[in-house]
């Protein structure tokens, strides 16, 4: 009885094995042309395609309108190097031919700008001379004022010294009962019309 059973145990792990390498080939399969891979293969076509031009639409207009421009840039350096060159060419001999003659010009500009030069000295000898007098000038009327001003307070000082020793003299000099009738007269002299203003 044991044998029989080994052998279905066995029997069934045959059947077991058969039927995993059946699943297993079922399943890895490498190319089938069914309905469904036919639709992926559609819908992945289409989704390409829209990729593409979504791209075309998003980078690669951009980017090649960037490239004309540059181009078109490239192009516009290139025809200004061009028109440099011929100015560059032009200038050439003109300052070919100025340089034969250069050495009349050189003695009439040195004797141009001696003369200039002179007359400049001149002009800035007699601006310093009127500068410096309208300076004396200022200075002078500045002392003046000063001397005008401190004059002023010191008699500003004197004043208020003065008046100050008098006020000292008088409270040394005067009771209490003394300064009050002085300032009852004071007042009785000036009158209530006064208070009244």
């Amino acid at each position: 009885m044991n044998n029989i059973l080994q052998s279905l145990t066995s029997l069934n792990d045959l059947t077991f094995f058969m039927e995993a390498t059946t699943d297993l080939s079922a399943r890895t399969r490498v190319l089938g042309f069914d309905l469904q891979t036919l639709i992926q293969i559609g819908i992945q076509a289409v989704a390409i395609l829209l990729l593409f031009y979504f791209l075309g639409r998003l980078v690669f207009n951009p980017v090649r309108e960037i490239l004309i421009k540059r181009k078109e840039d490239i192009e516009a350096s290139f025809d200004k190097i061009e028109r440099g060159k011929t100015e560059v060419n032009a200038l050439k001999d003109d300052y070919e031919n100025r340089i034969k003659n250069i050495k009349a010009e050189a003695d009439k500009i040195l004797s141009h700008a001696h003369t200039k030069a002179i007359a400049r000295e001149d002009e800035i000898v007699k601006e310093a001379h009127e500068e410096a007098n309208r300076i004396m000038q200022r200075a002078h009327v500045e002392i003046e004022r000063e001397h005008e001003q401190m004059k002023d307070d010191i008699r500003k000082e004197i004043i208020e010294v003065a008046t100050l020793m008098a006020s000292k003299f008088i409270e040394a000099s005067l009771d209490e009962e003394q300064q009050r009738v002085l300032i009852n007269e004071a007042l009785s002299e000036m009158g209530d019309d006064t208070w009244k203003s």
